[in-house]
């Protein structure tokens, strides 16, 4: 009887545990007054980029797909044109992540955007 209610408690704490842990898949939104990015993460790997240009009263729309991989902190988008993208996440909640990307060209320069899910 103390097996199973120790093999119980366990099963109970490993899925409080699991619970606990931030799932990228799902919709993301991030914005300024010039524009708004909101990225699709499926569980497949998959992903796409709609982005919103604010400009005026019209809305330009653009909207890129491709693959991502989540390895520990760091998230690598490859778009369909092959061209890579690779960032370090940090998760602030279950409903926010903060992204930032350091410019290939000058390390010094980075960006940092707060996402929100949708």
């Amino acid at each position: 009887m103390k097996k199973i209610c120790n093999l119980f408690l366990l099963l109970i704490i490993t899925k409080l545990v699991i619970a606990q842990i931030p799932s990228l898949v799902g919709s993301w939104s991030w914005s300024n007054a010039r524009i708004k990015t909101i990225l699709y993460f499926k569980a497949d790997g998959q992903m796409s980029m709609h982005i919103v240009r604010k400009e005026g009263k019209s809305m330009d729309t653009s909207i890129t797909k491709g693959y991502y991989r989540l390895i520990d902190s760091t998230l690598i988008y490859r778009w369909e044109d092959m061209s890579e993208v690779r960032g370090t996440i940090k998760f602030i909640d279950k409903n926010t992540f903060e992204k930032t990307i350091v410019d290939m060209v000058d390390s010094t320069k980075k960006d940092i955007l707060i996402f929100r899910r949708n």
